[in-house]
């Protein structure tokens, strides 16, 4: 079943719902600070550029297909000491709709039901005051996570079946790999924790109702490993499981069912093995148990933005079709035309 951002470990460990209250009060009281979409789109059309990256192509469909009325879009003027840590920092996507007590924008139709995007730090004003866009990566990295946020929260197939497959299929390689060398692993035990992995990641991009034999992770196959073979592996760390995994029951599960080296795991060893995969260390806690995220790091990675992430999808030899049949396939996929 997929989960709200707020209810990640991450999420818990942060405190990030004591920040709701004032982000909420915020931005009732600082409308005047939203940009309208025609603003925004006024902002975009100006530019051009020659070689558009993977992340570039998904924005420009995004703004074709019209779906920047789903954002909130921030600009704050000056310095504005007031402005909530949560809107302030761009590690973080905020939506609305995924916040339970948010009666207090009902009827702002420029708030309710949006996801926040503040792009302060991507304008500037030339010398006559105009605002203009300086940092257009950026800029589209946000609206892509937060378009990525939006259809995850509200339609059930919001990437297709490869885009799953793909995401699962990095997620397990890439962090099995990490463990197995961190903890000198065998091969048939690397593959034992590739499976856990997979099927933590198969769990949540989807709603299926089978959480120990989601359709997904049925895709997953490791060298030699047949499917019925990766299957008995599911079905025997799955079998004391009464409710999906959390990261602290997937660290149980490693803890137990691998090797006698990693009877210690748990959820700090986990956060600290994978921190530096991402440009960011909250974000990339995000990504960890929250599909939206990764996929944005991973499409990061393939847009040449420089991050382990990209040595890792080069050692497990995935940039290939990164590059291609993921890539393709998230262009054809429901989020990017997705609409509130």
């Amino acid at each position: 079943m997929k989960r709200k951002i707020f209810d990640t470990s991450k999420a818990e460990f942060t405190g990030l719902k004591q920040y709701i209250p004032r982000a909420l009060n915020y931005v009732v009281n600082n409308r005047n600070n939203v940009l309208s979409v025609e603003e925004l789109t006024s902002l975009i059309n100006p530019i051009r550029t020659i070689l558009k990256s993977p992340m570039a192509e998904i924005f420009d469909h995004m703004v074709a297909a019209k779906v920047l009325n789903n954002f909130t879009t921030l600009y704050v003027p000056g310095k504005d000491s007031d402005i909530p840590e949560l809107l302030a920092s761009s590690v973080c996507t905020v939506d609305f709709k995924e916040i339970d007590h948010n009666k207090v924008l009902r009827g702002l139709s420029e708030l309710e039901d949006k996801v926040v995007v503040n792009i302060t730090n991507c304008l500037r004003r030339d010398k006559v005051g105009t605002l203009y866009i300086d940092a257009i990566d950026n800029l589209q990295n946000q609206y892509v996570r937060g378009q990525l946020v939006a259809a995850y929260n509200d339609i059930d197939d919001w990437i297709d079946v490869y885009s799953a497959e793909f995401c699962m299929k990095s997620y397990s390689m890439i962090l099995s790999n990490i463990i197995s060398r961190y903890f000198n692993l065998s091969l048939m035990e690397t593959f034992k924790v590739r499976t856990v992995l997979a099927l933590f990641m198969a769990q949540m991009i989807y709603n299926d109702d089978d959480f120990k034999h989601p359709p997904l992770v049925m895709r997953a196959t490791w060298g030699d490993l047949s499917t019925r073979e990766v299957m008995e592996i599911v079905n025997e760390v799955t079998e004391d499981q009464t409710k999906q995994f959390t990261i602290e029951s997937v660290c149980e599960v490693l803890a137990t069912h691998i090797s006698d080296k990693m009877d210690k795991f748990n959820p700090r060893v986990f956060y600290n093995l994978f921190a530096n995969l991402g440009t960011d260390v909250i974000q990339t806690g995000f990504a960890l148990e929250y599909p939206p995220y990764w996929i944005y790091m991973l499409l990061q990675a393939l847009s040449g933005t420089k991050s382990m992430m990209m040595y890792q999808l080069t050692q497990q030899r995935l940039i290939n079709d990164g590059r291609s049949k993921f890539i393709q396939s998230l262009m054809g996929s429901s989020f990017i035309n997705y609409t509130r």
